[in-house]
């Protein structure tokens, strides 16, 4: 016979169950979808929860597009599929109205019900069998770093069903799935502390960078095989030796790659050698980083060059250098980041996320039609595709 904790662990299973069951009633056709799960039409149909992108760019050419899910298990997407069109889900604009409250209500219930099973991923975790090769899949061993595309979180300490959050998972949830950038945006608080806040400390405080910090180093101990980069911003110009600091105390600092010199892109080296000596962790700071103080922190835009943020546009038509500027010549030398996340236009002017249409945002289709426009640009893939809002 159960005991009683047995029996309100049966009874938390079903209500949960039941709430999914409602949720999937009352959104009715505009149902909560998975990111990256999406009908794409070329040799029969595919649906991961895919996280994570890893292309081929070897030369510049795109002849395979590898999908892998927090499982590890990937299955290649052949470039000849970039012919046949994806079938889109209908995810009509609609005014607010009943069912765009309907469709937040989901979007709650869905976050709720997240909660749930990333309980029961603990408990299951000694039974799961970690992935083979690098970062999920064996091609990867030999590619550089430079020479690889992953998905990343824009703002991925913002984990919550409101307006200023901007993911539904956790840290350790997101690198489970597959995520392999973590950008994370930080504020300088009391005492000069370097705290995880939206905008301000006082829109949304998620807690000190320690905190955040503590639960990577916790993932990369358990995954031995995988390189993992952070982006970091620094708007309030905290000097970089107090993030050094937070580094040592977490004990991330013996993670982190001190390349010596600045890289060119082909000077990076492959992601099994970074996995062999240890250096797993890639950090990147937006602005006044400077490695005679702290080596691993690197300079983003010694590096990288960023597509535009704030997009209200879902078509994503655009793949420009926005940040740091310096026009074309100045990218073509770069690793480059896209911002994939789309806002709307709120009270006064005032951008806020579209979590509605995130399943729309972040389905396949959507990302390779805005990585395709990319390489026909710059003639390489992104390094990066940031998004929000992951389920």
């Amino acid at each position: 016979m159960w005991t009683l904790p047995g029996r309100q662990v049966a009874a938390f299973l079903v209500l949960a169950t039941l709430l999914c069951l409602v949720t999937g009633l009352t959104t009715g056709r505009h149902h909560i979808r998975r990111p990256w799960q999406d009908d794409y039409a070329c040799d029969g149909d595919i649906g991961h929860e895919a996280a994570r992108l890893a292309a081929d760019l070897d030369g510049g050419q795109r002849t395979q597009v590898v999908m892998v899910d927090k499982y590890g298990r990937a299955a290649s997407v052949d470039s000849r599929c970039k012919a046949s069109r994806p079938r889109i889900p209908d995810y009509p604009e609609r005014w607010l109205g009943i069912s765009t409250i309907w469709d937040q209500v989901g979007m709650m219930y869905a976050f709720a019900y997240n909660r749930l099973l990333a309980g029961l991923a603990v408990l299951a975790s000694p039974w799961l069998v970690a992935a083979e090769g690098c970062n999920g899949h064996p091609a990867l061993c030999s590619r550089q770093y430079s020479n690889i595309s992953h998905i990343g979180t824009h703002n991925s300490a913002f984990v919550g069903p409101l307006l200023q959050h901007n993911q539904y998972i956790s840290v350790t949830e997101q690198l489970n799935m597959g995520v392999r950038m973590l950008q994370a945006q930080t504020h300088k608080w009391i005492n000069d502390r370097i705290e995880m806040c939206h905008s301000t400390c006082i829109e949304l405080d998620a807690g000190s960078l320690e905190e955040y910090l503590a639960p990577i180093k916790t993932w990369l101990d358990g995954n031995q095989n995988e390189v993992v980069t952070l982006l970091l911003t620094n708007p309030d110009s905290i000097p970089v030796m107090n993030w050094g600091t937070v580094f040592a105390a977490v004990g991330l600092d013996k993670y982190a790659y001190a390349p010596g010199t600045n890289l060119s892109m082909s000077e990076w080296p492959t992601l099994q050698s970074m996995i062999n000596s240890g250096k797993r962790l890639v950090v990147f700071m937006d602005y006044h980083a400077d490695t005679t103080v702290v080596p691993y922190i690197l300079d983003e835009f010694t590096y990288f060059f960023e597509t535009p943020y704030d997009v209200t546009d879902s078509s994503f038509n655009q793949c420009t250098n926005d940040r740091p500027g310096g026009g074309d010549s100045y990218a073509a030398e770069k690793m480059y980041i896209v911002n994939h996340f789309l806002d709307i236009e709120g009270p006064l002017g005032v951008k806020i996320p579209d979590r509605i249409h995130a399943p729309r945002t972040n389905s396949v289709a959507s990302i390779m039609a805005q990585a395709d426009l990319c390489y026909g640009k710059w003639g390489r893939l992104p390094n990066f595709v940031l998004v929000s809002d992951l389920i």
